[in-house]
Order: structure tokens, then C-alpha cells, then sequence
């Protein structure tokens, strides 16, 4: 019996498991245990050295960057002007820069969504390849449990490197 998972239903049929295994032969139990964060870290850390942006994503982000560079001259220009305008051309300028200002923040919030919303693809794609190399090593080297939530383990029982492993493996394909 394999269990993944990181609520209150994992420790439920863990503690089931292991009482039923205790009345039969809870010694050849085998228990692994996998630290999510870990692989989290490492693959985040290892994704923002490889810059694996796309050259579409970089573009938008050089957009955003280059509006918030026109946005803020023309609001020094505004500044140091404004006094010789006319009311009317003040006020024309005014609203030309609350347009740019509404513009900026639209696309820089649209930007972080975005971003945001890549990153938990990004997670859920990664834990389904991380549960899928949990499957391959449980059912590969007879383990019955597999945990991926706990308050502490015995380092003899983490297979975390063991899958950061394959996961690098499969990255190179």
C-alpha cells in the first residue's frame, strides 16, 4: 500500500496501516518518506539559475518595464512644467498621465497573475512527476508506505535524493 498526500487522511490510513501491519508482521514493513519542500527548493532554485523564461514572457516583462520608464519621465516633465502650462493643458497632461499610470498597473498586475499562475502550473506539473517517481521507487524497491508530510523521520528512511535523482535524469531527456 502506497499513500501520498498531505493532509489528515494520510495520517489516517498510515496509523491503520501500521496497527494492521503490527498485528501481522509490522518488522518486514518497509516506510519511506519524501521531503516535498526539499524538491520544491531545489527545483526552484535550479530553474531560476538556469533562466528558463521564454523569449515571449521576457518581452512582456521588458514592455512592462520600458511603460514604467516613459510613465515616470513624462511625470518629471510633468512636474517641472507644469507651472508655465495653461489649467486646461495641466489638466490635459494630468489625465494623459493617470491613462498611463492605469495602463501600467493593468498590465503589471495582468504580468503577475500571469506569473503566478505559471508558477502553481509549474508546482502541479512537478508533483505529479515527483508522485509518478514515488510510484517507480515504491513499487522498484518494495516499499508499503510512503510519506511526504511529517514532523520528523529517521534520515535512513528519506528517499528525497533519490528522486531529486531521477528528476534530474528525466530533466536531461
Amino acid at each position: 500500500m502506497t499513500v501520498f498526500g498531505r493532509s489528515g487522511r494520510t495520517w489516517c490510513l498510515i496509523s491503520t496501516f501500521l496497527v494492521a501491519a503490527n498485528g501481522a508482521s509490522a518488522s518486514g514493513l518497509r516506510v519511506g518518506w519524501v521531503d516535498i519542500n526539499r524538491i520544491d527548493q531545489v527545483v526552484s532554485e535550479t530553474n531560476e539559475a538556469m533562466n528558463t523564461e521564454s523569449p515571449e514572457w521576457l518581452e512582456r516583462v521588458k514592455k512592462v518595464k520600458v511603460e514604467h520608464e516613459v510613465m515616470t519621465g513624462h511625470q518629471q516633465e510633468f512636474d517641472i512644467h507644469q507651472t508655465q502650462w495653461t489649467a486646461s493643458d495641466r489638466q490635459e497632461k494630468q489625465k494623459q498621465l493617470d491613462q498611463e499610470l492605469t495602463n501600467y498597473q493593468r498590465d503589471l498586475r495582468e504580468l503577475r497573475e500571469d506569473e503566478a499562475l505559471k508558477i502553481r502550473q509549474d508546482q502541479v506539473n512537478l508533483h505529479q512527476q515527483v508522485k509518478e517517481i514515488i510510484k517507480t521507487i515504491a513499487i522498484k524497491e518494495h516499499f508499503d508506505v510512503i510519506v511526504t508530510d511529517v514532523w520528523y523521520v529517521n534520515p535512513k528512511y528519506d528517499l528525497t535524493s533519490q528522486v531529486l535523482h531521477q528528476l534530474a535524469s528525466q530533466a536531461k531527456r
